[in-house]
């Protein structure tokens, strides 16, 4: 639904050539179209068209974008775990948890408790544990409602185990 919703708007911006709106209001509403058309591709499992067009997004959009910003940097560690880039993955994951830490997003926590999954797979354990209470030091900054800490709070059990 979502591909076709931004297929209607590009088509509305085509014909009507972005009437109303300033240069600077154009470049940013194409900015988001570019950006959510990537994490639709990337949740699609369309991971090259995906990881291209999200790189190209995040090069686009600005910091009053953090939002956006933090789920591409999300979406895009799924793709490159799914590629078998361990490392690439964490760097996205860690990215979008500092974004949504400078800017106070809670789903941050979700991106902290990736990084930990990938280093207990990698038989990282220490590494583990450190990312897992990371992401509950985060909640417990941000204020994350319970139903987000429970995440971290079994990844962390899982660890110790």
């Amino acid at each position: 639904e979502t591909e076709g919703i931004l297929h209607k708007i590009k088509g509305i911006l085509a014909e009507t050539g972005g009437d109303g709106l300033t240069g600077h209001e154009q470049a940013l509403l194409y900015q988001q179209i570019a950006a959510l058309q990537a994490v639709v591709d990337l949740q699609t499992e369309k991971y090259p068209q995906g990881i291209t067009l999200a790189l190209q997004a995040m090069a686009d959009l600005t910091d009053s974008d953090s939002l956006l910003y933090g789920w591409l940097n999300h979406f895009l560690g799924y793709a490159y775990e799914m590629a078998g880039d361990l490392e690439a993955a964490v760097k996205s994951f860690a990215m979008g948890t500092e974004n949504s830490l400078k800017h106070k997003i809670p789903a941050g926590i979700l991106s902290r408790c990736e990084i930990g999954r990938i280093r207990k797979l990698q038989g990282r354990l220490r590494d583990a544990e450190r990312e897992y209470r990371r992401a509950l030091e985060f909640a417990a900054e941000t204020g994350m409602e319970r139903e987000m800490v429970i995440f971290a709070q079994l990844g962390l059990g899982d660890v110790l185990m």
